[in-house]
């Protein structure tokens, strides 16, 4: 995991690990960085895609396994409301 962080391009790496580690907003984030709020959201997602390819093949699976205590998305969404 180490090694595959290291190997992030600087601004993604520190996003991430701010992210993760400082538990900075994403407006915290792109401050600090000196980014916009959108710059600094792709640099997340780009750091994590990243990592997940990395990593995927260390995975006894092969696929990608979300942390069960992770909080579950919310209902999704739809255009129409029910009555």
């Amino acid at each position: 995991m180490d090694e595959a962080l290291a190997a992030l391009p600087e601004k993604q790496r520190t996003a991430l690990i701010l992210c993760r580690d400082g538990e900075l907003s994403y407006e915290e984030i792109a401050s600090v960085l000196g980014t916009s709020l959108q710059a600094t959201k792709s640099l997340i997602h780009r750091a994590r895609e990243t990592l997940k390819g990395r990593l995927k093949p260390y995975l006894g699976s092969g696929e990608w396994q979300q942390d069960p205590s992770a909080a579950s998305p919310g209902p999704k969404k739809t255009g129409s409301t029910e009555h």
